[in-house]
């Protein structure tokens, strides 16, 4: 198991057992039998450590124990085991206790359950990136605003490195128009709510007016894929408390109003 895999595994696994405010980063690292540099280097300090832990008691991945939310916590955990080419109905159905009936009762085919979880996460984020937002220029150290704001929503990933995965397997092996557009509509769901704070903020005279609101939001939405892409590709070198505060600076140097 890799060094992230094993500090993910190690945070759902103390979620579930203790308070949240009383886990440290120490815990974290005896569990993981690593060392707290390590931690640090792989998630941020207690801040992002606290936005993780959050995040599996009430994050997008949290579904409710009703007969639909079984069959989608089954089939998110047997996509992440098996890949979405490789998970069946059959497997899933197994996974949550039931047949493969009640599966078809609630959910037409596999494509209906992945966008199912993923209009669970999108509605998850839509949520949580205004508060972001507005956090971010509320600090009296913009620079300092900003990164909190992109290793919050870098933690998405961090704490579920399987999503991301499942995603870009689901979105590679798709020829399905429909399904591409379905896609497209919650990126651009994101990007609209982006583009509609960058407006607000803009009026309120914390941005420059001169900027285009949905190309900033184009920039902003695709920085964090590409740093997803490259944790995913070799999370080793890519070290987000390092990265993020250098690129926020140079964000608000950007944005900010002169």
């Amino acid at each position: 198991m890799k060094i992230h895999e094993k500090i993910h595994h190690v945070i759902k696994k103390l979620a579930t057992e203790r308070p949240l405010k009383q886990i440290t980063v120490t815990d974290v690292a005896q569990e993981a039998g690593i060392s707290r540099q390590s931690v640090y280097r792989h998630i941020g300090g207690k801040a992002q450590l606290d936005a993780l832990l959050a995040q599996e008691r009430t994050g997008p991945g949290k579904l409710p124990e009703d007969t639909r939310g079984r069959i989608l916590a089954a089939a998110s955990r047997t996509f992440a085991r098996l890949g979405y080419a490789g998970a069946t109905l059959d497997e899933i159905a197994a996974e949550a206790g039931l047949t493969k009936g009640a599966v078809y009762w609630h959910f037409k085919n596999k494509n209906d359950l992945f966008l199912a979880l993923l209009e669970g996460r999108l509605k998850y984020r839509l949520t949580v990136i205004p508060k972001a937002a507005l956090e971010a220029v509320a600090s009296e150290d913009k620079v300092e605003g900003v990164t909190a704001m992109m290793l919050e929503q870098l933690g998405f990933a961090l704490a579920d490195p399987d999503w991301p995965r499942l995603y870009l397997e689901y979105l590679l092996r798709s020829r399905n128009h429909g399904i591409i557009e379905k896609l497209d509509e919650a990126a651009q769901a994101i990007q609209n709510m982006v583009a509609g704070l960058i407006r607000e903020f803009q009026k309120d005279g914390l941005l420059s007016p001169d900027l285009d609101p949905m190309a900033v939001a184009v920039m902003w939405t695709s920085l964090l894929d590409g740093l997803v892409l490259a944790w995913l590709r070799s999370p080793e070198r890519t070290d987000f408390r390092a990265l993020v505060p250098q690129m926020a600076r140079i964000l608000w140097e950007g944005l900010r109003q002169r």
